[in-house]
């Protein structure tokens, strides 16, 4: 379980409980860091694989992280029906298995978001979804603010 989900699950009060929209914001910001996009970019209607292989990667996440229904992670990604996000998810565990390269963001992805969470316990409060850090290939590092 990573600390998303353990955040998620955790049996704690209300306040330290992360809300679902920050733990989106978070992963959504990590996708965009990652893939040097920009929130327009990852929510359009775009279909290229510049744009498709990030945003499958956000719903996943998403839908791994949190308990929203696939209705309302349309919803986040630009008012897609449920079917797409299905697709997504379906399309994402696939090439997790089958695509190194795909597998490797994913895993970069998660590790950014997994940071962004950690700093949350460490220091407490919300969530913010601030990362500064550029798509430089395998060597990437999160610089905290």
């Amino acid at each position: 379980m990573n600390f998303g989900q353990a955040l998620l699950h955790a049996e704690s009060t209300t306040q330290e409980r992360v809300a679902k929209s920050d733990v989106c914001n978070v992963i959504k910001a990590a996708v965009c860091v990652r893939f040097q996009l920009n929130s327009k970019d990852l929510t359009g209607p775009s279909r290229i694989r510049v744009h498709c292989w990030p945003r499958f990667i956000a719903m996943s996440l998403i839908k791994e992280n949190t308990r929203l229904s696939l209705p309302q992670i349309g919803r986040l990604f630009g008012g897609r029906d449920h079917t797409t996000v299905l697709n997504a998810l379906e399309r994402a565990r696939f090439l997790r298995m089958h695509d190194d390269v795909f597998a490797e963001d994913y895993r970069a992805v998660q590790e950014l978001v997994d940071l962004r969470v950690k700093a949350h316990f460490i220091r407490g409060g919300s969530v913010r979804p601030v990362f500064r850090s550029v798509r430089a290939g395998a060597g990437n590092e999160v610089v905290r603010p």
